[in-house]
């Protein structure tokens, strides 16, 4: 199958957030996300979030953010960066920093689970994982496929990035400038941006398992380094 014609190729995290696959990923999240916060925080205390989480949208909207506009970036990205920043520092208020990374990454690994068990086509970052697995080559087409995503968020003005390599064996590439992260920084905290950065995490590790191949990182934006950094490679 060729690459180009997978779900979702070449689609920027606006366009693929309205796609089936991903409305199916939202309703396969929602026991992860409540069964997750209710432990942390019980039933008054999920209230009281998703209360403090709304009005967090509706503060961080209001500030002034010129020079992310100046950079380009849609309306599509900047809201739904919005509202992973003020998710985060709700639950950072809520718990701790610590704390909140933790249920983000627990609510991520959970729905990975889920999605897995269910026989999703597709992964939390809607890869389609069933059709790279039926391909001759599943690291080349993984790497056609990410670099398309990659190429995609560039275009929309999500991040800024660099291939560094792209052999038959190793596909690495630099983040320079993000979004989530340069919104969260302005607004407070980078650490706010765990979200997003979170899924690299998460996703990348898991796919590197299922399909095959390595995926390792040295450091990120919001934890003080120049860059995210991505490494995938061949087993």
């Amino acid at each position: 199958m060729n690459v180009k014609d997978m779900c979702n190729y070449g689609k920027g995290i606006v366009e693929s957030l309205s796609t089936p696959e991903y409305k199916q990923i939202e309703r396969r999240m929602t026991v992860p996300v409540l069964s997750v916060l209710l432990k942390e925080v019980g039933l008054v205390g999920l209230i009281r979030l998703f209360w403090n989480w709304r009005n967090e949208i509706r503060k961080i909207r209001s500030y002034n953010w010129t020079h992310i506009e100046k950079k380009g970036a849609s309306k599509g990205v900047v809201e739904s960066t919005f509202q992973l920043v003020a998710l985060m520092k709700t639950l950072d208020e809520a718990l701790g920093i610590n704390k909140a990374k933790g249920v983000i990454t627990e609510i991520y690994e959970k729905t990975e689970e889920t999605l897995k068990k269910k026989n999703s086509a597709v992964n939390l970052f809607m890869y389609p994982i069933k059709e790279l697995e039926k391909c001759e080559d599943r690291f080349a087409s993984f790497k056609e496929y990410t670099k398309g995503m990659e190429e995609a968020g560039i275009k929309e003005k999500l991040h800024e990035a660099t291939i560094l390599e792209d052999s038959k064996d190793t596909l690495a590439f630099n983040v320079n400038y993000c979004v989530v992260h340069e919104v969260a920084k302005e607004y407070g905290n980078a650490d706010w941006s765990f979200p997003w950065c979170e899924l690299d995490e998460v996703v990348y590790a898991n796919m590197s398992a299922q399909m095959g191949f390595n995926y390792s990182r040295s450091g990120n934006l919001p934890s003080g380094a120049s860059k995210c950094d991505f490494r995938f490679s061949r087993n």
